[in-house]
Order: C-alpha cells, then structure tokens, then sequence
C-alpha cells in the first residue's frame, strides 16, 4: 500500500477554498446538527498546491455555520487529476456502502429511548419508517393483534378504493387461517387506515407468497 505524502495542521477557515468540481450535493445542516452535538472530529482534507477541499466540503460549511473559525486540516501533495480521483472517490465509496438494517435499528432505539437521537442524522420519523420496512419484510414480524386493536368502523363519504388487493386460496382452511392471523372477521372487503395501506398490502401479499 501507497502512503499519500500529507501534513496535518489547524487552519483558519478563511484559508480554505470549496473545491469548485465538486459534485456532491451534502446535507449541510445534518452535518452542523452532528458537529454541535458531537464536536468537530476527524479533520477535512485539501490538496496542497491549490488549497481546495478534496474531502469535507460540507463539511467546512457545517462548521463555519457552527462559528468554527478553525478546523483540522489534512493536507495531501499530488497532483490535479489524482486530486479529483480522491474527491469522487470519497463520495463513491460513501454511495456504495450499505446497512445491516437490524443493527441499525437496534442502535436507534437505544438512543430513542434515552431521548437521544440528536446529532445522528436520524430522528423518530426515521426509525418508525425503518420499522415498518423490517416489519413489511417479516424481519419484525407485525403483531396481528396489535395492528387491529382499536381499529375503527370505516366511515367515509367517498368509497374509492385506495387500490385493491384479491387474494385466493387453495381451500377453506388456509382461508380461515389467514383470517386468524390478522384476528378479523371473514367477509368480502377489508380496509386499512390510510397511512397503514401501503404495510397492508405487504401482509397480504407476504401472506400470498408463503402459501404458494
């Protein structure tokens, strides 16, 4: 492995130039809501001979809406175009990861139930959008009886249907099986609260593809 020759040093953040290629569209104010709540860690990184951000353009201007007036600052010596291969290469690698979606969660609702989600970029729509992803791919099995309890009678002046779901099954007795499952009595239609419909209609077809 290749080390990059690079100096580390504190710098003003007047002496900094946004890298005028750079690509990426960042969420400023996420990252100004982590710096705050976490400090500033880790440092930006520039390319020597020109002075522009390679990595942590937004990050720079988190932290100047943050009042910072000097930041960390890793400078590299290389040439131009190895500069712009680090500056797509930083974005790249960040699109190309992904998340264990469990572990995610699990981290989530440890700092939800401490009140504690500032600073991570997630707040409770995200994890309550999160768990129903998992619970629509069987991962957090939904809770029949939860999910209907309380469930009111449908009352609405306009009878169109949001979208429709048929199910057909093999016999009588996968159909009262399922009906036990979602703990509701059997009959012809069946409704789910507007901002429910779209988890809905993943039990039924969930529903439908293990009974094949």
């Amino acid at each position: 492995m290749r080390t990059v020759t690079q100096k580390y040093a504190l710098k003003s953040v007047d002496s900094l130039t946004q890298h005028p290629q750079n690509p990426r569209q960042g969420d400023v104010e996420s990252i100004r809501s982590s710096i705050e709540a976490n400090g500033f860690y880790g440092a930006i990184v520039s390319q020597k001979s020109s002075g522009y951000i390679l990595a942590g353009n937004h990050r720079l201007q988190a932290a100047i809406a943050s009042g910072a007036e000097r930041v960390p600052v890793i400078e590299i010596d290389c040439d131009d175009t190895t500069a712009l291969k680090i500056l797509l290469a930083d974005n790249r690698t960040n699109d190309k990861a992904s998340y264990d979606n469990d572990a995610l969660v699990a981290i989530l609702e440890s700092l939800s139930s401490a009140d504690d989600l500032e600073g991570t970029g997630y707040n409770q729509e995200d994890l309550d959008t999160l768990l129903r992803i998992l619970e629509s791919a069987g991962t957090h099995p939904i809770d029949a009886f939860e999910e209907w309890e309380g469930m009111p009678d449908f009352e609405q002046d306009d009878k169109t249907s949001t979208f429709k779901v048929s199910i057909h099954f093999k016999s009588s007795e996968d159909t009262e099986a399922f009906f036990t499952l979602i703990n509701r009595p059997k009959k012809p239609t069946m409704w789910w609260p507007v901002d429910d419909q779209h988890v809905g209609s993943d039990v039924f077809q969930k529903y439908v593809a293990e009974s094949e």
